[in-house]
């Protein structure tokens, strides 16, 4: 009977100890998890405070309407031919400089 009443007891000493230590482990899961959530929180708010200011400036540069600028300026070809026909051709400047030449305007 003795016999029978210490594995009993033992059990339960075994049993008790391995439901404290059970609980134990996940208080410590618990704690741990814990932690790093609120390290985790902790870096989020650095980095947002870190990149807060870069953040505004290209908030701010999207926000803005862009001011306006002089009109454009009109760079298609039509009707310049006037301008391009009173101009003289190669041939023309070549006989005009030999003309200044041998008259001695040059």
């Amino acid at each position: 009977m003795s016999l029978t009443v210490s594995l009993v007891v033992n059990a339960v000493v075994v049993f008790a100890f391995l439901w404290f230590i059970h609980k134990e482990r996940e208080a410590t899961a618990r704690v741990l998890a814990d932690m790093t959530r609120m390290a985790h929180e902790r870096e989020l708010g650095l980095l947002q405070r870190i990149q807060a200011p870069a953040a505004e400036v290209v908030r701010y540069h999207y926000e803005q309407e862009p001011e306006p600028g002089p009109p454009a300026i009109d760079v298609t070809d039509e009707g310049d031919d006037d301008f391009w026909s009173a101009r003289m051709s190669k041939e023309e400047l070549a006989h005009a400089a030999a003309h200044e030449e041998l008259n001695g305007n040059g």
